[in-house]
Protein backbone atom coordinates (compact mmCIF):
# COMPACT_ATOMS: atom_id res chain seq x y z
CA UNK A 1 0.00 0.00 0.00
CA UNK A 2 2.71 2.63 0.60
CA UNK A 3 4.23 1.75 -2.68
CA UNK A 4 0.77 3.43 -4.13
CA UNK A 5 0.55 5.81 -2.08
CA UNK A 6 3.93 7.12 -2.91
CA UNK A 7 2.86 7.57 -6.49
CA UNK A 8 0.02 9.14 -6.32
CA UNK A 9 1.83 12.59 -6.58
CA UNK A 10 3.75 11.71 -9.43
CA UNK A 11 0.37 10.64 -11.33
CA UNK A 12 -1.86 13.33 -9.91
CA UNK A 13 1.07 16.12 -10.40
CA UNK A 14 1.99 15.37 -13.72
CA UNK A 15 3.66 16.48 -16.21
CA UNK A 16 2.46 14.14 -18.86
CA UNK A 17 -0.54 13.49 -20.83
CA UNK A 18 -4.21 14.60 -18.87
CA UNK A 19 -6.35 11.46 -17.91
CA UNK A 20 -9.32 11.57 -16.28
CA UNK A 21 -10.27 7.89 -15.98
CA UNK A 22 -8.26 4.58 -14.54
CA UNK A 23 -8.78 3.08 -18.37
CA UNK A 24 -7.06 6.58 -19.77
CA UNK A 25 -4.18 5.89 -17.39
CA UNK A 26 -3.70 2.71 -17.37
CA UNK A 27 -3.61 2.35 -21.58
CA UNK A 28 -1.31 5.62 -21.76
CA UNK A 29 1.20 3.66 -19.06
CA UNK A 30 1.30 0.42 -20.87
CA UNK A 31 2.25 2.55 -23.71
CA UNK A 32 5.00 3.69 -21.42
CA UNK A 33 4.20 7.66 -21.51
CA UNK A 34 3.83 9.49 -18.08
CA UNK A 35 0.19 10.51 -17.28
CA UNK A 36 -1.29 13.62 -15.18
CA UNK A 37 -4.36 12.42 -13.59
CA UNK A 38 -7.17 14.42 -13.13
CA UNK A 39 -10.12 12.08 -12.16
CA UNK A 40 -13.88 12.28 -10.59
CA UNK A 41 -12.60 15.07 -8.19
CA UNK A 42 -11.13 17.03 -10.25
CA UNK A 43 -7.39 17.80 -10.71
CA UNK A 44 -5.39 17.44 -7.33
CA UNK A 45 -2.06 18.72 -6.94
CA UNK A 46 0.41 17.72 -3.99
CA UNK A 47 3.19 19.84 -2.32
CA UNK A 48 6.62 17.88 -1.67
CA UNK A 49 5.01 17.60 2.00
CA UNK A 50 2.69 15.63 1.04
CA UNK A 51 -0.04 17.33 1.16
CA UNK A 52 -2.82 18.93 -1.30
CA UNK A 53 -1.66 22.73 -2.65
CA UNK A 54 -5.40 23.51 -2.77
CA UNK A 55 -8.68 22.30 -2.05
CA UNK A 56 -10.73 23.77 -4.74
CA UNK A 57 -14.37 22.09 -5.25
CA UNK A 58 -17.17 22.38 -7.01
CA UNK A 59 -20.79 21.12 -6.82
CA UNK A 60 -23.26 20.52 -9.79
CA UNK A 61 -26.99 19.59 -9.71
CA UNK A 62 -28.74 18.34 -13.27
CA UNK A 63 -31.19 20.54 -13.69
CA UNK A 64 -33.46 20.19 -17.19
CA UNK A 65 -30.46 17.48 -18.31
CA UNK A 66 -27.43 19.80 -17.81
CA UNK A 67 -24.86 20.42 -14.86
CA UNK A 68 -25.54 23.54 -13.37
CA UNK A 69 -22.83 24.67 -10.55
CA UNK A 70 -24.81 25.07 -7.82
CA UNK A 71 -21.63 26.10 -5.30
CA UNK A 72 -17.41 26.69 -6.00
CA UNK A 73 -14.82 27.07 -3.16
CA UNK A 74 -11.55 27.60 -4.57
CA UNK A 75 -8.03 28.48 -3.15
CA UNK A 76 -8.14 31.43 -4.09
CA UNK A 77 -11.41 33.06 -2.33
Amino acid sequence: MDAVKAQIPHVANGPGDRVTTFAEGVAALNAGKTINYDGASSSVEFKADGSLSSRDFELYEIRNGRDVSVERITSTG
